[in-house]
């Protein structure tokens, strides 16, 4: 992956968390280590360290919320995961399985 990838990526992490931040009234920060391991921690995750969701982060000309889901569920480590995407000049769209929702704790 190219610097203008990886930087475009960065980008729409902290977007992201400045999003969740917005809608959760908790602060939300780029993952610990993401910058240098990247599948070892989820995209975004609170500060707090409180309980959250494995959170796959994606935004692009036409970013495919599938594939992200897949990507996210062989990277979590047991927890729900949720896919937030943001196409180019969009707003950000957040995708998780409804059972996981209204069924699986955070911890």
């Amino acid at each position: 992956m190219g610097k203008r990838s990886r930087d475009k990526g960065a980008r729409g992490e902290r977007e992201a968390a400045r999003a969740m931040s917005a809608v959760t009234d908790l602060v939300w920060r780029r993952g610990v280590g993401q910058s240098r391991h990247g599948a070892d921690v989820p995209d975004i995750e609170r500060e707090d360290g409180g309980p959250a969701p494995w959170v796959e982060v994606k935004r692009g000309k036409r970013t495919n919320w599938r594939a992200a889901m897949k990507q996210a569920d062989e990277a979590t480590d047991g927890r729900p995961v949720l896919v937030l995407t943001r196409d180019d000049g969009g707003e950000w769209i957040a995708h998780m399985r409804v059972s996981d929702l209204l069924t699986k704790e955070v911890e």
